[in-house]
């Protein structure tokens, strides 16, 4: 992430004229309502996307996009919320793009996790069905989840732990050891597009870290 901040401030410098002896940190607080946001402005950043140039720029681009559209004077909130919802739509797009050679049902597949999610997490069993309703089969779900865990689609939850779990045979091993603990209550969960999870709960995510 320090090479994805460099890259940035490089733009900074060469999108305002900067000498390489001018304080790269006074051009922060003159862009952006530091005060507002209780922490550095890219931090913020840094935990909400993908952690590609691609992505970083796209989301600068959006924050900054807004602040002129609305005359602000520096950057707030308002237009982080704007660049987060633009963000989520380039997240969706680029993923069904990805996908679509390999999974042509992927577009109808986020459609119906979208309408079956609740405050965007979504049951594993649930998540299962959808998939058995489209033909899938036990090992094309298993090459589909692998694929979103793999690209950051998708992470898991355990209800009783709350502990995320991004890697797909950590959540294999966690779903074949729960079918021996019959009375355990607690369920698997799905958080599709995490990113888009973090985006919408931004504020509470920047408060509690």
């Amino acid at each position: 992430m320090s090479l994805l901040k460099h890259l940035i401030e490089e733009r900074f410098r060469f999108s305002l004229n900067l000498k390489k002896e001018d304080l790269i940190q006074e051009v922060w607080n003159e862009y952006f309502e530091i005060a507002e946001f209780n922490q550095d402005p890219f931090e913020i950043i840094k935990k909400l996307i993908v952690a590609r140039p691609r992505d970083l720029i796209y989301m600068f681009t959006k924050i900054f996009e807004s602040a002129v559209n609305n005359d602000h004077i520096k950057i707030n909130s308002e237009d982080f919320d704007y660049a987060i919802e633009a963000y989520s739509l380039f997240l969706r797009k680029n993923l069904v793009a990805e996908l679509k050679a390999e999974f042509p049902e992927i577009e109808e597949i986020f459609l119906k996790i979208q309408y079956d999610a609740v405050n965007y997490v979504i049951e594993y069993s649930k998540f299962i069905n959808l998939l058995k309703l489209l033909n899938y089969n036990d090992e094309k779900i298993n090459k589909l989840l692998e694929s979103l865990f793999d690209k950051n689609y998708i992470i898991a939850l355990d209800q009783k732990e709350k502990i995320p779990i991004t890697n797909f045979e950590v959540f294999k091993a966690k779903i074949q050891k729960r079918r021996f603990k019959l009375f355990n209550r607690s369920k698997a969960l799905l958080i599709p597009n995490p990113q888009e999870y973090y985006l919408k709960n931004w504020r509470i995510q920047i408060n509690n870290n």
